[in-house]
């Protein structure tokens, strides 16, 4: 989780509890949820608890959604009612977290301000904030090619990233890693422009 982070800060990790007993005298539920709560801090949990009911099997060997399956067989909704609830549930993180996103500005922003016109008038240097890389496409053959790898990375690097590049972050690491940092500023200094890598 904290490596994926690293791609995304504004990655959300959330527990669900899935097949529990359906049996009132078993009792594992209260359980699971202090074991989330003190052994992984990090990771949220979703209020929606999923049961092991026999319409989930049911309607997976049918093909169809449990709601599809209830709703025919005109049984006991509630399996329905958990996925729903979950399905609520995770749109809601959805709006938020791109609510939060708002503000923010878009890779395509990045990349239009950094490929205007030629013949617009010459910008001045824009402040630390302003893009200086940017990777496009994706790694191929990331399998046979790529090697996830666990590292702590320096929180200035890390904001260097943040503020002054464009693309997805495992190609702009892997880029930067590549031409190295001191480079790439060294070429902006030079044209005013933000590098662009493209990623074969």
């Amino acid at each position: 989780m904290e490596e994926a982070q690293l791609y995304n800060n504004g990655l959300q990790v959330h527990c669900l509890l899935n097949k529990l007993p359906t049996n009132p005298q078993v009792q594992v539920l209260d359980e699971a949820i202090d074991f989330i709560r003190t052994e992984l801090q990090p990771l949220g949990l979703f209020e929606t608890t999923l049961y092991d009911r026999v319409a989930y099997r049911y309607a997976a060997a049918t093909g169809e959604s449990v709601t599809e399956y209830e709703r025919r067989m005109k049984r006991e909704t509630k399996a329905s009612t958990e996925i729903a609830s979950l399905y609520r549930e995770v749109t809601g993180h959805v709006e938020q977290a791109r609510a939060g996103r708002a503000e923010e500005k878009t890779e395509a922003e990045f990349i239009a301000e950094a490929e205007a016109p030629f013949h617009t008038e010459p910008k001045a240097l824009q402040p630390p904030s302003t893009v200086m890389l940017i990777a496009r496409g994706r790694e191929k053959e990331r399998d046979a090619k790529m090697k996830i790898v666990s590292v702590h990375v320096s929180l200035d690097l890390l904001d260097w990233i943040e503020n002054r590049t464009a693309g997805s972050k495992q190609a702009v690491i892997n880029a930067l890693l590549r031409m190295g940092i001191e480079d790439v500023e060294e070429k902006y200094e030079k044209t005013g422009e933000a590098v662009v890598v493209k990623v074969i």
